[in-house]
């Protein structure tokens, strides 16, 4: 059998066609639909094969740095999805060995079983396929991936039209790389956000401690903030008396509530589930239901409205001074 041609293609320096210029214009316009980075990946094999004619086209990304795979994305020449014929361990390799070795774009003709690529190669002729044009696609700061066309005949790729595709390849690249730049800026934006939530906790509980030396009206005062800042509907905080035997509704921020749950409420140490939290300095959380089931009393709770319930013990020096209760009403 004879071995595959490789065709190393330099783009050329004229412009194309200008039909192809206004199909890549409106090409890009197309892809201005997609602002998540998965839906338009998803969507670029077949967005693609509008453009470029196609027995089978394939774009390769390659997860972050590499080292967590690659996701593949093909169409066949009718634009249906090709799903589950990806040799996925072979691939990883092949992909690295061709960026590497190939990094302009090339074409592959006739598409031998015994061509540097086997299993690439492999799956393209199991389409039908004699010809296989390669591009990279790359960002500022690495690999994105790779663009595969293959067609049925030999030598089915020119260098013009090679020319071409590299541009179509380019404006792919620049296309993942903004929605993946945008995700990356929003999870800054959105972690931003809460860094100054915390700052701002931090800040009011700062000044409550200054204007407030009763501890009552220093919990008063941030318990608000705490519980907005956590999507919260209550806050209490349980403190033991001095005899360490009952616990004590110190302080309560629980706008909604029936009024069922009052400060200065006292409950047994040893007959709570507060209780137990102060007594393991394990923290539990749970619904109404699972309270029922850990056997304490929760009439009270339940009749004012709470259905999620935490409580967390408050641990210095590796002694517990209280619990921390939180409250959502679903």
């Amino acid at each position: 059998m004879r071995s595959s041609h490789l065709h190393r293609a330099v783009p050329i320096d004229t412009a194309p066609q200008s039909e192809r210029i206004e199909d890549l214009l409106r090409f890009a316009r197309t892809l201005d639909a997609y602002s998540d980075a998965n839906g338009l990946l998803r969507s670029l094999p077949a967005e693609l094969s509008t453009i470029v004619a196609s027995n089978t086209t394939v774009l390769i990304h390659i997860n972050g740095d590499g080292r967590a795979g690659l996701s593949c994305y093909a169409v066949d020449g009718k634009r249906a999805a090709i799903h589950g014929d990806f040799e996925m361990s072979q691939w990883h390799d092949e992909i690295r060995q061709l960026r590497s070795g190939y990094p302009h774009p090339s074409v592959f003709s006739p598409l031998d079983s015994n061509g540097n690529f086997p299993a690439l190669f492999r799956f393209f002729r199991k389409y039908g396929n004699q010809s296989l044009c390669v591009l990279p696609l790359d960002k500022a700061h690495g690999p994105l991936g790779t663009l595969c066309f293959a067609r049925k005949q030999h030598d089915g790729f020119s260098k013009e039209e090679i020319g071409f595709l590299s541009l179509v390849a380019d404006h792919v690249a620049l296309a993942i790389e903004d929605r993946f730049n945008y995700l990356q800026s929003e999870a800054l934006r959105v972690q931003l956000e809460i860094e100054q939530t915390k700052l701002k906790l931090i800040l009011d509980l700062n000044n409550s401690v200054v204007s407030n030396l009763e501890l009552r009206e220093v919990l008063r005062s941030v318990s608000p903030s705490i519980r907005k800042t956590m999507g919260l509907d209550g806050v209490a905080l349980i403190l033991p008396d001095a005899a360490n035997e009952h616990l004590q509704l110190y302080a309560l921020d629980f706008p909604d509530g029936k009024g069922i749950l009052r400060q200065g409420m006292s409950t047994s140490l040893d007959g709570s589930l507060a209780g137990r939290v102060f007594r393991s300095a394990k923290p539990w959380v749970g619904d109404i239901e699972e309270w029922n089931r850990s056997g304490f009393a929760t009439v009270v709770i339940s009749e004012d409205g709470v259905e999620t319930h935490c409580q967390l013990p408050l641990i210095r020096c590796k002694n517990v001074h209280g619990v921390h209760c939180q409250e959502r009403m679903q």
